[in-house]
């Protein structure tokens, strides 16, 4: 296995709440012992409900929440904590895609004015002027050289989005971090930004961290697939081991609810899987294993004890107790 672009090891975040009306000052594990490696020109995609972490690991890696415990590493450098000028710095190789384009671009700036202010920024010149950078990132991202005079008013949501992708090109990234960035787009709309997403990794050699709630857009998207729940990865693996052969109760519960079938070994399918129940509390997590409120497999054992990420049969790593059993699957 070749070295890793990015390495994340035990990493943890955690914020403290303000008391108010009502409740105490308390601390809020977001992140608890992350960890994955992502190589470059591949994708790792995130997934998990609302308040797993996803989005915190994003915003940690780019410098924006401060890590509380583990490493973050970059082509082999220790980027966890940067402040300053090496921040700066640090965030030309790594740049991020929001979810909203509208809200993440300057509504007063012209298209040109937000691709130029980025492009000034960067360490490096190009032998070409700025303006002839800027139209070059426009033909990247597949708009025309006219829209350099608009503003994100005058644009639809997948135009803003390709915006955003070209000012994160701008700085000449090695990685970009997708957070939900094609959720808020129209069904049609969306497909083209991925397309442009994986055609710009291919001539790029692009990798990107792709957080995302749709996990068909992550089966499109990802070589490598992690599974969040209550700020932890239950369960890592390529896209086919997490598809194809999920070990994971939770992971197994996520891909049943997916309205198409997801088709296993082309020949079964797996069965639908409820949740009871509401994810806990990050200020209160359960003892042992997080999900065992929630798991149909629980015994004693999993609220007790906390499982250990380990490798499976199938080939990924998956925090579970009972990881291993034989899939239970319904002919199709």
């Amino acid at each position: 296995m070749s070295t890793s672009l990015l390495e994340v090891n035990d990493l943890e975040v955690t914020f403290r709440r303000s008391a108010g009306p009502g409740r105490k000052a308390a601390s809020v594990p977001a992140v608890r012992g992350v960890s994955f490696q992502l190589e470059a020109g591949t994708t790792l995609g995130i997934a998990g409900e609302s308040g797993s972490g996803k989005s915190t690991i994003a915003r940690t890696l780019m410098g924006i929440n401060t890590p509380s415990g583990g490493s973050m590493n970059l082509n082999g450098e220790d980027v966890t904590g940067l402040k300053g000028r090496r921040l700066a710095e640090y965030r030309q190789t790594m740049q991020m895609i929001f979810q909203d384009p509208y809200d993440s671009l300057d509504p007063r700036m012209t298209v040109s004015q937000t691709l130029l202010e980025a492009i000034k920024l960067r360490k490096t010149n190009k032998p070409v002027s700025p303006m002839a950078e800027v139209h070059e990132l426009l033909d990247k991202v597949g708009l025309s050289r006219s829209f350099a005079s608009r503003k994100p008013r005058e644009l639809s949501g997948g135009q803003r989005q390709r915006v955003s992708i070209a000012r994160a090109l701008s700085v000449d990234p090695r990685l970009i971090l997708c957070d939900e960035a094609v959720s808020a787009l129209d069904v049609s709309v969306r497909a083209q930004v991925l397309n442009l997403l994986k055609d710009l990794q291919e001539e790029l050699g692009l990798a990107y961290l792709f957080i995302s709630h749709d996990l068909s857009t992550l089966r499109f998207m990802a070589d490598y697939v992690g599974i969040m729940y209550l700020g932890k990865i239950v369960e890592i693996g390529t896209r086919d081991e997490i598809f194809d052969r999920p070990q994971h109760p939770y992971t197994r519960a996520l891909l049943s609810a997916v309205p198409e079938p997801v088709v296993i070994d082309r020949t079964v399918r797996l069965p639908r899987v409820r949740l009871t129940g509401e994810p806990p509390s990050s200020t209160n997590p359960p003892s042992g294993c997080s999900f065992h409120p929630r798991c149909p497999l629980a015994q004693d054992v999993c609220r007790t004890v906390s499982p250990a990420a380990r490798p499976t049969a199938s080939g990924q790593v998956a925090a579970c107790h009972f990881a291993d059993p034989e899939l239970v699957v319904a002919e199709s």
